[in-house]
Formats: structure tokens, sequence, C-alpha cells
């Protein structure tokens, strides 16, 4: 017999066992810790819990389980990636660092269409 704790992700309430509670809490302060230098970093670690949360859900729909247990939270790190990873597309973190510390960027202009 295992304990399982209530939980609030993103809004949504989840029964999770005690194991997969502590994992998922050290991914999410990892996030937090990776993410803490950015400006909008309280948003971005609310739209991975959200996403994490959507994750959760599907999961539970598909099984007849209403407990996360460690393999579902593995399964969600596994498809989210682990913070380090996290880097955009086709960038490694020497060209994030160059691009977000050059001094050219495209300017795009905004164009009103009177007829629409």
């Amino acid at each position: 017999m295992k304990k399982t704790l209530t939980i609030n992700l993103a809004g949504y309430v989840f029964h999770i066992d005690e194991d997969a509670y502590y994992l998922l809490d050290n991914y999410i302060q990892n996030l937090r810790n990776y993410f803490k230098n950015e400006n909008d970093s309280d948003e971005i670690v609310h739209d991975m819990e959200q996403r994490i949360s959507e994750l959760f859900t599907d999961k539970l729909k598909s099984t007849s389980r209403e407990v996360i247990t460690v393999e579902d939270v593995e399964a969600v790190i596994s498809i989210l990636g682990k913070p380090e990873q996290m880097v955009g597309e086709g960038e490694d973190e020497n060209s994030k660092e160059s691009h977000s510390n050059s001094s050219e960027y495209t300017k795009k202009r905004l164009f009103r269409d009177d007829d629409d």
C-alpha cells in the first residue's frame, strides 16, 4: 500500500502517489530554476504546468486508474524534456546566447488593409 497525495496542478486536481509527487516536484523546481532569469519565468512555468496537467488528464482517461504513478511522471518528463534540453528549435546554448546578445534584429512592419 502506498501513500497518495492530492495536488492542484494548473487548476486541476490529481491524486498522485508519494514517490511520483517528489519526482514531479523536483522536475517543476528544476524548471523554475532554469527559467528564473527569463523575463516571463512565472508564465513559462505556468504554461509547463498546464501542459503537464493536460498530459496527466489524457493518461488517466486512457486508463482505468485514478492515481498518477512514477511511470506517468517519467513519461511526461520524457515528452517535455528536461530543462537542460529546452533550447529553441535548431539552436544550441551558444547560438541562443549569441543571438540574444546580437544587436541585429529583423524589423517587421504591420500594414492596415483599408478594404478589409
